[in-house]
């Protein structure tokens, strides 16, 4: 519920207002007859083809179930009504590339300079960009799979060689092969390694040592880092971002940085990204290819949606993680409890769970088939990840608590027939 009583002030800044997780808890339907157009809801058979989709409850793509803050709801409805939607001046963009700047600083401790950054209208037209601009055809770009599925297609699609610093396992926690990352690195004709910071779908947060050891691996061997932190705002259990291009000049030179505020304020169908270069010459290169590659100029709506999520969503986001850290439990808890062959661990970062299902026997296949047909669920496969996510799930979690209830309710009523 949101407090009422005036203009709110949070971090300095007016507007705001404080917000608890009752604003989470309300069921929005985008089913089809609420006319939303949800891929999310709507989309499940072109997904998941060869399943029925009917009666499947939709816990798959990376978007959420919750209104986005209600001063942006405000700043869109104002705008909407002036009633024409021309091309956008690039003061918006400018503003809201400055927003994100002073949120990164807020929010991260990291104080980046404006000029380097640049809009785009979604962060995987950056990787395709990137893979183009730093690799040639036929060239290593080395990816740690199992990770999210278009940082594996973006190379594919432009005739690149994937190279998988498959991530280690231990108990079900993710830790870096550091001596293959070296070994990938080396190849002369490896020039780009694609990181998710922090990591979809295994949920890592990336500590600073780690981080800062991987970044070093590719500085030695003059390798670009292109480090997708689109989720780096959701961040659990207390822990700490640490932008990549924040570890010092060298490193800094060596990275381009993607975030955007979709995944944080639930604005991804609006298409606005902010794209972060230390480094003056990997920007421009950046900047040309984008170009090159024509994608679309800002909608009149994104940057400042993004502009005005920047600049006033503290408490949501603070509400926001306290909300889905506390489905996470429920999920882990429920699991230990009622499905004990299905081992879950709660995600330091990002609102998806990674769910292992191999206790219960079946084949990567029939996995896939026990959650979407058996348990009516509509989950990330495992095996869309990548090599090491045969086995697994990937739900999404930002949703309120009775869709989390429902789904794991289904989940052990599937459980408990295949148990029988």
């Amino acid at each position: 519920m949101l407090v009422s009583g005036g203009s709110k002030t949070c971090n300095g800044k007016e507007g705001m207002v404080t917000m608890d997780a009752s604003y989470f808890d309300i069921v929005i339907d985008r089913t089809e007859k609420s006319e939303t157009y949800s891929s999310k809801w709507l989309a499940v058979a072109e997904r998941f083809p060869g399943y029925d989709p009917q009666g499947v409850l939709p816990m798959w793509v990376a978007d959420m179930d919750f209104r986005c803050p209600p001063e942006v709801i405000d700043a869109v409805k104002k705008r909407a009504e002036h009633g024409i939607y021309g091309y956008t001046d690039s003061s918006l963009v400018r503003k809201f590339i400055e927003a994100g700047i002073a949120w990164f600083q807020r929010r991260y401790g990291w104080e980046a300079d404006p000029d380097w950054g640049f809009f785009t209208p979604g962060v995987v037209p950056v990787i395709n960009a990137a893979v183009q601009e730093f690799s040639n055809p036929g060239g290593g770009i080395i990816i740690q799979s199992p990770v999210y599925y278009p940082f594996a297609d973006g190379p594919r699609n432009n005739g690149r060689v994937l190279k998988h610093n498959r991530l280690i396992e231990k108990d079900g926690c993710y830790e870096v092969d550091f001596a293959n990352l070296e070994e990938l690195a080396s190849d002369p004709d490896t020039r780009l390694f694609i990181l998710c910071h922090p990591h979809n779908p295994v949920g890592r947060v990336w500590a600073r040592e780690e981080l800062k050891k991987m970044c070093n691996i590719c500085v030695k061997h003059d390798v670009i880092i292109l480090s997708d932190e689109i989720h780096a705002d959701l961040i659990l259990n207390g822990q700490k971002h640490v932008p990549a291009a924040a570890l010092g000049e060298e490193i800094a030179n060596h990275v381009i940085a993607t975030y955007a505020p979709s995944k944080t304020f639930n604005l991804a169908g609006l298409g606005a990204s902010v794209i972060i270069a230390p480094n003056a010459e990997l920007r421009e290169r950046m900047k040309k290819r984008v170009l090159a590659n024509r994608l679309p100029a800002s909608n009149v709506f994104g940057p400042l949606a993004g502009e005005v999520a920047y600049r006033t969503g503290d408490s949501y986001v603070d509400a926001l993680v306290e909300y889905v850290g506390a489905n996470m439990d429920y999920v882990v808890d429920f699991c230990k409890q009622n499905l004990p062959k299905i081992i879950t661990r709660k995600s330091e970062g990002t609102y998806m769970i990674w769910i292992d299902l191999r206790g219960l026997g079946l084949c990567a296949e029939g996995a896939n088939a026990f959650v979407i047909e058996k348990a009516k669920i509509a989950g990330d496969f495992g095996t869309w990840f990548g090599p090491g996510g045969e086995g697994f799930v990937r739900l999404n979690l930002a949703c309120p608590r009775k869709i989390v209830e429902q789904a794991m309710g289904q989940l052990k009523a599937a459980y408990d027939k295949l148990a029988k």
